[in-house]
């Protein structure tokens, strides 16, 4: 069943989240204390580069190594979840550099940025699964699709404070 093949999927593409959430962990006391430092974000700049270098990395990694892990894990039946892995990875890996760029407003103290960021994201994520299931009929590919631009605009959206607010980005 394609359900079953995209659970499939989605399980294991949130193997990127999964890692993101443990650096997050790591990082966040590294940040404050580097931030904190004057001419900090200069440093931080360039660790947020190496950071986005080591996300890409990871992603590449995942899609070479996720088919054959399918294959040898999964029952023969869902080897065909394999067709949503790239997507999904894609629309992690921007929820990941999202996360990234959320601490940088975090450590700006403009957590009402954060809740307008998810505020929008769960609208947007209401009206675009109702464009992709209902209007343009993309079936289980509307909640991958849906994923992608929810995450994508979140993203630039929060990029753009960071950017308005000056924080690290040069």
């Amino acid at each position: 069943s394609d359900w079953g093949e995209f659970a499939v999927a989605f399980q294991f593409a949130g193997i990127i989240i999964i890692a993101v959430n443990a650096f997050e962990n790591a990082f966040l006391p590294f940040y404050y204390k580097e931030a904190k430092k004057n001419n900090s974000s200069h440093e931080l700049g360039k660790l947020f580069t190496y950071i986005l270098s080591i996300i890409f990395l990871i992603i590449l990694f995942t899609l070479i190594i996720l088919k054959p892990v399918i294959i040898i894990i999964v029952d023969s039946s869902f080897h065909s979840a394999i067709k949503y892995i790239p997507l999904l990875l894609l629309s992690n890996a921007l929820f990941a550099i999202y996360k990234i760029v959320q601490v940088n407003i975090l450590f700006a103290e403009k957590n009402h940025l954060l809740s307008s960021h998810k505020i929008l994201g769960s609208i947007l994520t209401v009206f675009s699964l109702y464009l992709f299931i209902v209007i343009l009929k993309f079936g289980i590919l509307s909640i991958v699709y849906s994923m992608i631009l929810v995450n994508f605009l979140t993203l630039f959206q929060g990029f753009y404070h960071s950017k308005k607010l000056n924080i690290i980005f040069h």
